[in-house]
């Protein structure tokens, strides 16, 4: 099942390269879901939260999640 992961960045476009990532012109992306900088946040297709973490989700934690969000 393919995953598009969108990293969400302060400023404005061609202040990061890559395809996919979304711009957070006015820096209220955190503030505003209540994430710090590095946090992360996985959002299902529906849009249901499927995780949320202040410090990111690292590899590990991101396979049970991803089990558990897939019924498998």
């Amino acid at each position: 099942m393919p995953v598009a992961v969108h990293p969400i960045v302060a400023g404005k476009p061609g202040s990061e390269p890559g395809a996919g990532v979304l711009y957070d012109a006015e820096g209220a992306w955190c503030d505003v879901v209540g994430l710090s900088p590095k946090g992360a946040v996985l959002v299902r297709p529906d849009g249901f939260v499927a995780a949320r973490s202040d410090e990111g989700l690292t590899p590990d934690s991101l396979e049970g999640i991803w089990h558990s969000v897939i019924g498998r």
